[in-house]
């Protein structure tokens, strides 16, 4: 059952470049939806283009705060 607030949406709406398997956001909904409106700090560890970053403040909502590190300038 698809809803608009799917992780997966977030991420095909993210006007920024972004390479994840489609079989990830299954294992990233289990794992991280119970932090969704939470106050919570995300640190994400090789973001690309930053197109992830978006997706994960939209998925997680306001109150989080979204780190993105990336060695490739």
């Amino acid at each position: 059952m698809s809803n608009n607030n799917d992780l997966i949406n977030f991420f095909k709406d993210s006007k920024y470049y972004s390479l994840k398997y489609k079989n990830y956001f299954p294992i990233y909904e289990k794992l991280f939806s119970r932090f969704r409106g939470k106050k919570i700090t995300f640190v994400e560890i090789g973001v690309l283009s930053g197109g992830s970053l978006s997706m994960w403040k939209n998925y997680f909502g306001d109150d989080a705060r979204i780190i993105g590190v990336e060695l490739n300038p």
